[in-house]
């Protein structure tokens, strides 16, 4: 390196030589640090992958859930531990209902699910080690309602009237569908809900109450291979009446928890319910009885577990 000969120079050359004869050692530093940091990630990686190996759970079947979509998407399982929840994928639900009914002894493979303690992700079935095991299923019954309803090509609009029973409601108090008494689910479009609790009251909500009829205009979803639900039909509506009244400008209100318990029909004071189906209940999870207890009827659509029809009639044009 050239140094200029002046002594501002000489302590310029100084300083650069001094940084330069560092730099390998901040360099190596560095590599250490890196290097600790991914041998501290990859046993963090392997501890966790450890902790999510799938185990073989066996036990028996004490009851099974419907979600807030509709579908029977989790079990209890009594095991020498206690008893726990299994959760599984919507096209899994008449399987097992079937293969495994309550009472019956079941052998599952699960993993640990996000849902916490007590909590578990089917991810195969009976007592075999499986070669691979399926995925398990994470998307919540919430995310399933307000996602894009499935419409097979060339169907007609139809209308569908009934008397509400009970309300399903999204985690910010949205009203995501209406259900009705002949076991239909009506969902409720995106614009006609609403998060704007201070309109209570207000004309511009559509009130909801048990006992009100509905009106509803739109297309009934394609029916799902596998699943179990107490629900004879499905309407993705695009237009929905209340007591003869279209539903209001801001909507749908919005639901606090003690609204919904005045529609739900449910034992809300629990006396005749479970810890573990009061802990549900709170989950959005509602206990499934073959006869349709949630709804007043049984599933009628033959891609439920039914032999029926939907009561629907084509919509006026």
């Amino acid at each position: 390196m050239r140094c200029n000969r002046d002594s501002f120079g000489r302590l310029l050359c100084a300083v650069t030589v001094g940084a330069l004869a560092l730099a390998p050692l901040a360099a190596n530093a560095q590599d250490t640090t890196t290097t600790a940091a991914t041998d501290s990630t990859t046993t963090m990686a392997t501890d966790s992958a450890m902790s999510m190996e799938p185990q073989l759970v066996n036990g028996q079947v004490v009851r099974y859930y419907v979600d807030r979509s509709g579908y029977v998407t989790a079990m209890d399982v009594q095991t020498p531990t206690g008893i726990n929840m299994v959760h599984f994928a919507p096209n899994m639900g008449q399987r097992l209902y079937t293969t495994y009914p309550v009472g019956g002894q079941i052998a599952v493979w699960v993993s640990p699910s996000s849902m916490g303690t007590g909590h578990w992700n089917a991810v195969g079935i009976g007592t075999a080690r499986p070669a691979t095991f399926m995925q398990a299923y994470t998307v919540s019954d919430v995310d399933a309602l307000e996602a894009d309803p499935y419409i097979i090509a060339g169907s007609k609009m139809v209308n569908v009237k009934g008397t509400l029973s009970r309300i399903i409601v999204g985690n910010t108090g949205e009203v995501l569908a209406l259900a009705l008494q002949d076991g239909t689910i009506v969902r409720v479009p995106r614009e006609l809900r609403h998060i704007a609790p201070g309109y209570a009251g207000s004309d511009r909500i559509t009130p909801l109450f048990r006992g009100a009829t509905v009106n509803a205009v739109g297309y009934m979803e394609a029916p799902m291979y596998g699943v179990l639900s107490p629900y004879m039909g499905r309407l993705a509506a695009n237009a929905i009446s209340v007591n003869g009244r279209n539903v209001g400008a801001l909507g749908m209100p919005m639901m606090t928890k003690d609204m919904q318990k005045s529609l739900l029909k449910t034992d809300v004071m629990g006396t005749t319910m479970s810890n573990e189906e009061m802990a549900a209940m709170g989950m959005g999870y509602s206990t499934y009885t073959p006869g349709g207890a949630m709804s007043g009827t049984g599933s009628t659509n033959p891609a439920e577990g039914g032999a029926g029809t939907t009561s629907s009639t084509p919509a006026t044009q």
